[in-house]
């Protein structure tokens, strides 16, 4: 069992500071904290987390699931990129800097998760780089040329990891793919500890318990990839969400994606009511084209014309 609560202030936060490493500051007039549970309200959140890009993405992200660190006083989720910590900071600030860096990290390892779930090998081989004896994790943005300045070495044949190195073939990508999300997700989990609770009643219970929402993230992730939680793709958006024993057979897309997906059929049902034809409906509505095409089918197949 797992236990999670977390809070973000009414008001919200925004950035302050030097507009080139901008940190996260409360904004003032905050009368009380909303709380949540994150493990079990938004178990795909680890994955928004990880497509967040731009300081607009994050800024949003703050205000409506929290920062990341406990109480901004202390830094328990590094994430795999080493960082330098403004030590003079106290308590020590949420800089963009360290929110992009934790995002890559998170962004990179979930690449590597999803490429194997999805059976796209040859994907891997955008971060798993053999450089003769040794093989390294590509952890930087890939639309930049690798380098070892942005990457991990999984292992070698001089003794880092030789013994698991030894069994794979030169060039193969699932091994040292496994390898590095057990490595980067065994470094992320030191903050997440057995805790014991009492309940109303006086009675004990063992939790395992995040120390903050950046834990708590790399805990969902750790869900994901160990399969103790489910995940598949939404067949609309293609992103992933969790699926249960009880609708893993009914559920094919996230409810939000349904909802705008049922509207947009409606709108292009009207165009095609209309007498507006698929290039007139993608101009107008910029829904995706092949989308549009399934619908003017279905309309057809009902009796329009």
């Amino acid at each position: 069992m797992y236990h999670f609560v977390w809070s973000v202030p009414e008001k919200g936060y925004y950035w302050a500071g030097d507009s080139d490493d901008p940190y996260l500051e409360e904004l003032p007039g905050s009368l009380r904290e909303i709380s949540y549970h994150p493990l079990e309200e938004y178990p795909e959140l680890f994955f928004a987390f990880s497509q967040l890009s731009t300081p607009d993405d994050i800024l949003r992200f703050a205000n409506q699931y929290g920062v990341l660190v406990a109480n901004q006083n202390h830094f328990g989720t590094q994430g795999i990129i080493k960082k330098k910590m403004r030590i003079n900071d106290i308590p020590p600030l949420e800089y963009l800097s360290m929110w992009k860096n934790e995002i890559q990290s998170m962004r990179s390892l979930v690449e590597v998760w999803s490429w194997i779930k999805k059976g796209y090998k040859s994907k891997l081989g955008l971060r798993i780089i053999w450089d003769q004896n040794k093989v390294f994790f590509y952890y930087g943005p890939l639309n930049e040329k690798f380098t070892e300045e942005k990457a991990i070495k999984i292992a070698d044949d001089k003794g880092y990891y030789t013994h698991i190195y030894s069994t794979w073939k030169k060039g193969s990508l699932i091994g040292p793919a496994e390898l590095i999300l057990q490595i980067s997700l065994n470094n992320q989990l030191k903050m997440v500890s057995p805790r014991i609770i009492r309940d109303t009643s006086g009675n004990l219970h063992s939790y395992i318990m995040p120390h903050s929402l950046g834990d708590a993230l790399w805990l969902q992730f750790y869900f994901a990839v160990t399969g103790i939680k489910k995940f598949v793709q939404c067949e609309i958006c293609d992103e992933w969400m969790e699926i249960t024993d009880i609708n893993r057979k009914t559920k094919k897309a996230h409810d939000k994606c349904r909802k705008r997906d049922w509207a947009q059929k409606q709108r292009v049902f009207a165009l095609c009511n209309s007498g507006n034809n698929a290039e007139d409906i993608v101009n107008e509505t910029g829904f995706d084209k092949s989308r549009i095409m399934k619908w003017i089918s279905e309309f057809q197949s009902k009796g329009g014309k």
